[in-house]
């Protein structure tokens, strides 16, 4: 599996990522600004490393399933991709993977207790939330309420309790908590930090 960070850029740069972007996922949003604007970011992410580590340009024609997850129409590969409000980042894989990254800030108390399931501390809300996050994404499901998914810790790793699913996370993008969920224990090389000039060529960085 291949971990691929962007910092999220200028409102000015996000333009030229726009290409990037599926058409079935650019029909979701009326405008791109704000949020919107930054999954650009993350599709960008997708493009530069099928080219860079798997030799596939252009992006294979992309799919929604039916909880919204979106897929490779015809691929052997899955990915998964999220932001927040300073970086995005990318999963490619061989398995069925999510992802998710989160900017640590200050958090209203209402969504503390919509995240954390009993027994887990507030100290761990980010960490938990991506964790949980990835899951829903690895899953494809939607409405699935946070605090009635459990994560038990293992040593650094923590796994979800039951359907054999496995939660990584990652402490290396500043000020933010990042994860990984799999149906296998996820093993990467790490996490590879793009610059904005690589994101704005990624059709060259084969």
């Amino acid at each position: 599996m291949r971990l691929y960070c962007a910092k999220i850029p200028s409102p000015a740069d996000i333009p030229h990522l726009m290409e990037f972007v599926p058409p079935a996922r650019k029909a979701c949003f009326p405008r791109f600004e704000g949020a919107a604007a930054r999954t650009a970011v993350g599709w960008a992410l997708l493009s530069y490393g099928l080219a860079k580590d798997f030799d596939i340009f252009p992006v294979p024609e992309i799919v929604l399933a039916p909880g919204g997850k979106p897929l490779f129409k015809r691929c052997d590969l899955y990915f998964s991709i999220s932001h927040g409000k300073t970086y995005a980042l990318c999963a490619i894989s061989r398995y069925p993977v999510g992802v998710d990254v989160e900017t640590r800030r200050r958090i209203n108390p209402r969504i503390r207790e919509r995240v954390l399931a009993p027994g887990e501390k507030d100290e761990d809300f980010f960490d938990m939330w991506v964790l949980k996050e990835s899951y829903i994404k690895l899953r494809g499901e939607k409405d699935v309420p946070f605090n009635k998914i459990n994560f038990a810790r293992s040593a650094n790793t923590p796994v979800f309790e039951g359907n054999g699913v496995f939660g990584v996370l990652y402490d290396e993008i500043p000020g933010c908590s990042a994860a990984v969920c799999a149906y296998n224990k996820p093993e990467t090389a790490g996490i590879e930090f793009v610059p904005r000039e690589n994101l704005c060529c990624a059709e060259n960085s084969s």
